[in-house]
């Protein structure tokens, strides 16, 4: 049987930062990149696998695991949320 595990990469980091520019909070001035490769040793990447099966598409299954990755960072204090507004 393949192994059909997403792999998290740096990049799929660095992209959730970047996709988040306004709700990135205390980078201290590093770049994303090197963000990335730090917060890729502090994310639950079996959970990010298991959202990712939620997609059908291999785009699908890319927006999944940013998805939870952005949720992860939420939870973690480096994206704030948002706040809804009305």
């Amino acid at each position: 049987m393949a192994n059909t595990a997403y792999q998290v990469t740096e990049a799929d980091i660095e992209s959730v930062l970047r996709s988040n520019i306004l709700t990135v909070h205390h980078t201290n001035g590093e770049p994303f990149n090197k963000m990335a490769s730090v917060l890729i040793g502090q994310l639950d990447l079996d959970q990010v696998d298991q959202a990712a099966h939620h997609g059908a598409s291999q785009d699908e299954k890319a927006d999944s695991a940013k998805t939870e990755i952005a949720r992860q960072l939420r939870s973690i204090g480096v994206l704030k949320y948002e706040r809804a507004l009305g």
